[in-house]
């Protein structure tokens, strides 16, 4: 509410006030009777905001009864005519009364024409529209407390949302904005429930009385002013024969003649409706005229040719969709939709009829178009409606410049059948909705945007189908051989053929038509050829009317022969051996994927037939898979173990038992974990939590092998039976180890899911999605959300990975590739999805504005974004090819109407789907990365081939998702951050990546904590790397969610990439290689070979070598060549990057290990950490104890790096321990430290202490709660819409300035919250305590925001610059300012009031000015700058609004800061499309 004097410069005088009006609860009043006394006044009788506003205030009464009047305090100025409304709580009015013989001040009361009967105890808002504002007010009455005049309540703010409510706007409307718990003096006239005196009424008819020029045909009907008891009510025509029916929900009342005389005037009679009290209705007549003989009147529209708008062209430039909601009384046809067209409303006109419910029953074209006046365009065929049914009549302009007429259907438009709803009868009227074309639900001020239809009684169908698209398209190549031949027509047919012919004439197959899409399906018998040019017809369609197509014929390409299978490898000293005989895994094949995934791009593969020991001997180490063996071949691996060879096997032939140093026993485990030995290689660095796997595990005993990992039958339940084990085999330096489970097939199955679950809605929530094959469903979830924060595939294949290069590395170490460029251990793949609402744009401009100045985008130094939309798009072919010529990319949004697919309709899909995106979006490269929306995922893997025979080779539909099942869990339901490729139900490779999406903004995850917890787990200790991909909706500029994915990336160096980017570096990464690896001397040789795509490849070389030698030197082609060391997974290596080329790794022996160690206690008093420094160790033990000689405990940590921490646990509070630390060098070498000693703290038993506790409610349906804590902590914010139910939001993590974001709130809404601290020694305080109610905040109104770095970046900076805290004032400038983006709320709004956020010190200054319009670029049509302070009204109404932030400071002064601003409206909450 716009004020010249803030209220709080008055506090006093309002004190006073509230007193007065705030009585204490009393004994019942006498009723009839209100809130307030008749005496009572308020502090501000007359408020100087001048604007047309609805006020009101939020009630409730005891005891149910009628309210029969409402009442208003007038002050003077509050002029004009006075209308008051009842309404429910929900915005349905109830009842509305104009005020007549008003006095010039004081209590002003309006009698209802019939008692609206209310219920007890149910909030109710009463409200009354002052046209020139002055209304009466007085800030903070409904605060503390309600106003009780019993059995009436004003609600206490935040009962039941704010209270003291409003919406400004001409016409007023239901009041829902809040400011200040303010008291708007509006009361009503209560009584309680007595005898009902009052009888039914008619209170509407059709026709409307005094109609003429009626059709013959039509019904007539009257509504009724309440229910009535059943068959009491008539209806008559005199003069005219029918039947008459009751409809209770609509309380109407429908007379259908046999037939009407045309040029007669008739009367139509309504008697008998008895209402429950038994009160019957005194007869209602009325009178109208038909139609002249030989028609209806009609072909007829709502208005006529000559009716012209107010406004032919509104300044508003964006692309919306407009509409009328209309009904006849006589069933009849649409045949044409027509739109008044004024100066600018250019583009390509698309006109649509709908049903209510949102169905399209019809579009068309514009064509011919004149320069303004009607358009109209003929529907291809005419669509039948009924008689007093509600439907919509819509066009969309693409570049705004409608026609306009505000309140124009505030009350109803009637032309003889027809008739524009009047604002209210069925919802709003005068519909719209911002965006690609779609069915238009908002509304604005009852306004008519000149949408009309073209009526009739009959129409004659003579126009033939026709084919309306078709897949593959006409001309096009790339066509999958095993895809249908789809012909979609435009009206339903019957007797449609297709045939399909190739170079050896017709080809075999079968037609089938599906009635849901008026689809023509040909099915080939078996698949077409490559790359061969086929022709199709489609002929003999039929159409009800009779009318028959005419023939179609196109021609398509089918796709090259596919490239050679992924499973093959480059060569080197690995070899991984694959079998197909009976018995065998197909899924071996998986491990060369492991392979390039692990850097190891130095491997072979063969099939077991082709091997013999003249092959075993030219390679180092050898991968078998799981399959049976012959004697011979058991022999032969057996001979070249012996002879020194490294064998590694997946789930082995038991007959290999003796050479892997195990005993076999007849027991399985299928689907345990298991826990690796961390304490020394290969196991060092691994996770020493358990860890799934996903295939049955044979159960051995050792026999001389060790156990690298045991078997564990649940999560905590040891077996006395190894996992992974490695032994020794004779004197030549031959080794063995066994995966006693198929480890290519676990990971599989892992990443994948359970094949047993696909197609299976087990979540209960349609379609079918990847998740399905995860959730449980009263069984146990496939994957263990109790271990979803650790990448359980990933930490396996790390495993394997070390196990490869430690048993090889008496032979030679093996040369790696890092998983990202430049040695990245983290990158966000961001992308989301646009729905046609057009908000791709925005984010790519904030992206850009978020860039930094001359980043390279190559290098992955300018975050980029991926945006996956629908063909209707609001983003035009060159704005995408501008967009992609900068970085970014813009993909197909598939859908399937979030329908489960089968394998020939998901093909069929993406054909069609993107050949739309093709022929609009031509600037930009084809489609080669993929969301679906809804994340259908209805089987194993049709939609990744689909994909792949698509040109589409990386696809982010597996999707951590719900959100009731992800319980704000960071992880990896995949057990994966790797993107790799699929396998389809046999195992075999196909070559489309999958990138599991871990972060979405519709699954429950809170933000910065879920970015914050993956990239620091990725970049930490624990070496969880990753591409973590984010699905961020791109329906909306800016989100919050979004805003701190970039945020949580920037602030740790992350890139941000495109999914096209990733895809890039995975196909060049992939194709980089290692070749000619050898061992001379004590030098490694090897040459590198880098894909292209490759950019910023970064090589890895093991630091340790033969003999415990350690690197010295690395050069390429003799010329020095930098390098890191850096320690991955519990192995040293040497980063260096990688560029084509000879190089040479020099190796030295290792000299006795220099030995450092340092001791810190841990926060709690029973941990401590030690830190050892040393010149190279492969082993570090740590002997301990309380005394100086009673060191008996012991800490071992194989970790091979220069320096490791290692934690000692299970120790006493305040209690002094000796440690001696020993470290063991790659060759065997041992140095000992001196006895220390450290002393652990004091036990912490009690709490942090909580204060300072603030909300900060954001118009972006986001609050911020911050709180202070008296030691270091990590908060939780706990929040609900009830206090028996609040949601968990991770806030701050450490430190005593706590803050957490709770977002997705419903807009003036009552939220209870808690606030939880738990400190280091994991004391927990929780406000307001748990004996004490939960505390409250009403959130904002809907409007606009920037509150995020991310976001104020967006501006324009001068003499300012935006950190991670909010503007501040550059250098030592003196004055500075942020000019905003243009904020746009995507519908037509009131503006109101706007706050900031903002540190101001002494002798410095932030003021806000605003500027609102309709454009989306500020021009002429805009307002001026408007200074407006906190808590400001901010004048006019539009679609957007725009801020300029001034900030000052005295010479020598602090800068000021600003956080945050946000201005909120009158505007509805809208609800995007999401992937649910």
């Amino acid at each position: 509410m716009a004020r010249t004097r803030p209220f709080l410069l008055i506090l006093a005088l309002v004190a006073a006030m509230v007193a007065v009006v705030s009585p204490t609860a009393a004994s019942a009043a006498t009723c009839p009777c209100s809130i307030f006394a008749a005496s009572a006044v308020p502090g501000t009788p007359a408020d100087s905001d001048p604007s047309a506003v609805e006020v009101g205030v939020k009630f409730r009464s005891d005891l149910p009864g009628q309210i029969t009047a409402v009442r208003f305090y007038k002050g003077s100025g509050n002029t004009g005519t006075h209308v008051g409304n009842l309404w429910s709580a929900s915005g349905t009015n109830l009842g509305s009364v104009t005020f007549t013989g008003e006095t010039a001040t004081g209590w002003q009361t309006a009698t209802f024409a019939t008692p609206i009967t209310i219920t007890a105890d149910t909030t109710y808002v009463a409200s009354y529209y002052a046209p020139n504002g002055r209304y009466a007010g007085d800030t903070g009455a409904f605060a503390s407390a309600g106003v009780e005049n019993a059995p009436l309540r004003a609600l206490r703010d935040g009962e039941d949302g704010g209270n003291g409510v409003y919406r400004y706007g001409s016409g007023g409307g239901f009041p829902t904005n809040t400011w200040e718990a303010a008291n708007y003096w509006v009361d009503v006239v209560f009584t309680p429930s007595a005898a009902d005196t009052t009888p039914p009424a008619v209170t509407g008819t059709s026709p409307a009385a005094g109609a003429t020029g009626v059709a013959t045909t039509s019904s007539v009907s009257a509504v009724l002013s309440e229910a009535i008891q059943t068959g009491t009510v008539a209806l008559t025509v005199a003069g005219a024969t029918g039947t008459t029916a009751y409809n209770a929900g609509t309380r109407t009342v429908t007379f259908t003649p046999g037939s009407l005389a045309p040029t007669t005037s008739y009367t139509a009679t309504v008697s008998g409706a008895r209402d429950a009290a038994g009160n019957t209705m005194t007869p209602f007549s009325w009178s109208f005229t038909t139609a002249a003989a030989g028609g209806s009147g009609c072909p007829c529209s709502i208005w006529a040719s000559t009716a012209t708008p107010a406004t032919a062209a509104a300044s508003d430039n964006s692309a919306v969709e407009l509409g009328v909601k209309f009904r006849t009384t006589s069933a009849g046809y649409i045949t044409a939709l027509k739109f008044y067209k004024g100066s600018g409303n250019t583009g390509t006109h698309t006109g649509s009829l709908w049903n209510s419910g949102g169905t399209r029953l019809t579009t068309v074209t514009f064509t011919g178009e004149s320069a303004t006046g009607w358009q109209t365009a003929t529907l291809t065929s005419p669509v039948s409606v009924a008689a007093n049914t509600t439907y919509v009549a819509s066009y969309h302009a693409p570049v705004g410049r409608y026609a306009v007429s505000s309140n124009g259907l505030a009350s109803a438009v009637t032309r003889g059948p027809l008739t524009a709803l009047a604002n209210g009868t069925d919802g709003g009227n005068g519909v719209y909705r911002y965006g690609a074309s779609g069915f238009p639900s908002s509304t604005y001020q009852a306004t008519n945007y000149w949408v009309d239809v073209v009526f009739d009684t009959t129409a004659a169908d003579t126009t033939a189908p026709v084919v309306s698209s078709r897949a593959p398209a006409a001309g096009s190549s790339g066509a999958a051989t095993s895809g249908p031949v789809t012909a979609t027509f435009s009206e339903p047919v019957t007797a449609a053929a297709v045939a399909l012919s190739g170079p050896s004439g017709a080809v075999a197959g079968s037609t089938a038509y599906d009635s849901a899409t008026t689809s023509a399906i040909f099915t080939p018998s078996a698949a077409l050829a490559y790359s061969t040019t086929y022709t199709a017809t489609v002929s003999g369609a039929r159409d009800s009317a009779g009318n028959v197509m005419a023939p179609v014929t196109w021609s398509f390409t089918t796709a090259a022969p596919p490239p050679p299978p992924p499973d093959q490898g480059p060569g080197g000293p690995v070899l991984v051996i694959k079998s197909t005989v009976s018995g065998a895994s197909g899924f071996t094949s998986f491990a060369a994927e492991v392979l390039r995934n692990e850097g190891l791009n130095e491997f072979a593969t063969v099939d077991l037939s082709a091997v013999n020991a003249t092959l075993l001997g030219q390679y180092d180490v050898v991968l078998l898979g799981s399959t049976p063996l012959t004697a011979a071949q058991v022999t032969m691996f057996t001979t070249w173990v012996s002879g020194g060879g490294n064998l590694i096997t997946f789930r082995p032939d038991k007959q290999l038992a003796s050479l892997l140093g195990l005993t076999s026993t007849t027991g399985t485990l299928a689907e345990g974990y298991l826990r690796v030995d961390t304490s020394s290689s290969p196991g060092a660095g691994i996770t020493s939590q358990t860890i799934q796997y996903h295939s049955t595990a044979d159960r051995y005993t050792l026999a001389g092998a060790r156990s690298v990992a045991t078997l564990y039958s649940s999560a905590t339940a040891a077996t006395t039976n190894p996992a992974v084990t490695l032994t020794d085999v004779g004197t030549s330096g031959g080794q063995a180890a066994a995966f006693t489970f198929d480890l290519p097939r676990s990971l599989v199955y892992t990443r994948q899911g359970n094949p047993a679950w696909e197609k299976q809605n087990r979540d209960g929530k349609a379609p079918v999605r990847s998740n399905d094959m995860y959730f449980g469903a009263g069984s146990a979830d496939w994957v263990d959300l109790t271990k979803v924060a650790v990448p359980q595939a990933d930490e396996q294949q790390r495993l394997l990975a070390n196990l490869i290069g430690a048993m090889n590395l008496d032979r030679k170490p093996l040369p790696r590739f890092w998983y990202f460029p430049r040695s990245l251990k983290a990158v966000v793949v961001a992308t989301g999805d646009d729905h046609a609402t057009g908000g791709t744009a925005g984010r790519f401009d904030q992206y850009l504005a978020n860039s930094a100045t001359g980043c390279v985008v190559d290098d992955w130094q300018c975050p980029r974004f991926t945006s996956y939309v629908y063909p209707n798009t609001p983003l035009s072919n060159t704005q995408a090819g501008n967009y992609q010529t900068r970085g970014f990319e813009v993909g197909l949004h598939l859908s399937t109407n979030c329908s489960d697919y089968t394998a020939a309709s998901i093909a069929a899909n993406l054909t069609d789907q993107l050949a739309s995106f093709r022929s609009k979006y031509s600037s930009v490269r084809a489609p080669d990365t993929n969301r679906t929306h809804c994340i259908v995922w209805s089987d194993w893997s049709s939609q990744a081939t689909a994909e792949t025979a698509n040109g589409i080779r990386l696809d982010t539909n597996y999707y951590y998702w719900p959100d009731t099942w992800v319980a704000d869990r960071p992880g990896f339901m995949t057990g994966s951050g790797m993107p790799m490729r699929f396998a389809d139900s046999g195992g075999a490779l196909i070559d489309n990546y999958q990138a599991a999406t871990q972060m979405t903004d519709e699954s429950g995850q809170s933000y910065p904590y879920t970015s914050n917890a993956l990239l620091d787990a990725a970049l930490g200790s624990l070496g969880y790397y990753g591409a973590f991909t984010a699905n961020m909706h791109t329906d909306q500029a800016t989100t919050y969610d979004s805003d701190q994915v970039l945020a949580s990336a920037l602030s740790r160096n992350v890139p941000i990439i495109t999914g096209h980017q990733l895809l890039t570096w995975l196909d060049g990464r992939n194709a980089s290689s290692y070749s000619n690896i050898a061992w001379s001397g004590n030098n490694l040789t090897f040459a590198v070979n880098v894909g292209t795509g490759a950019n910023g490849l970064t090589g890895m070389v093991p630091t340790a070598g033969p003999g415990g030698r350690t690197l010295s030197t690395l050069t390429r082609a003799g010329v020095a060549v930098p390098f890191t060391r850096t320690t991955i997974k519990g192995v040293e290596y040497a980063f260096f990057s990688a560029a084509s080329g000879a190089y040479t790794a020099g190796y030295a022996a290792a000299a006795t290990a220099t030995l450092t160690a340092t001791a810190a206690a841990e926060a709690g008093g029973t941990t401590a950490s030690v830190t050892v420094a040393s010149s190279s160790a492969s082993k570090t033990e740590i002997v301990y104890g309380d005394a100086p000689t009673a060191l008996t405990r012991t800490a071992v940590d194989g970790t091979e790096s220069g320096k490791r921490t290692v934690r000692l646990a299970g120790l006493n509070p305040g209690t002094t321990y000796w440690y001696r630390v020993k470290v063991t060098t790659p060759a065997g070498r041992t140095t000992t430290g001196p006895l220390q000693k450290v002393t652990t703290g004091a036990a912490d038993r009690t709490g942090p202490g909580t204060s300072a506790v603030t909300v900060t409610p954001r118009p972006d349906g986001t609050a911020q709660v911050s709180w202070r804590t008296s030691e270091s902590s990590a908060g939780t914010l706990l929040v609900g819409g009830t206090p028996e139910s609040l949601d968990r939001w991770p806030g701050t993590q450490s430190g005593t300035r706590q803050s957490a974001v709770v977002t997705d709130l419903e807009p003036q809404k009552t939220y209870h919250y808690r606030v939880r601290s738990v400190d280091a020694a994991g004391n927990v305080t929780t406000w307001p305590a748990l004996d004490r109610p939960a505390a409250t905040f009403v959130s904002a109104a809907v409007g606009v925001a920037d509150y995020t770095a991310p976001q104020l970046r967006t501006g324009v900076e001068s003499g300012t610059r935006v950190g991670d805290d909010g503007v501040r004032l550059a250098g030592g400038g003196r004055s500075g300012s942020l000019v905003s983006r243009v904020l746009d709320v995507q519908q037509m709004v009131h503006w109101d009031r706007l706050t900031y956020q903002a540190t101001v010190p002494r002798g410095s200054s932030v003021r806000l000015f605003v500027r609102t319009g309709s454009t989306s670029t500020p021009d002429a049509s805009w307002s001026g700058w408007t200074a407006v302070g906190q808590g400001g009204k901010v004048p006019g109404g539009s679609r957007y609004a725009q801020y300029r932030a001034e900030l000052t400071r005295t010479a020598g002064g602090s800068t000021p800061v600003l956080h945050g601003v946000g201005i909120t409206s009158d505007g509805a909450e809208l609800h995007h499309p999401t992937e649910k």
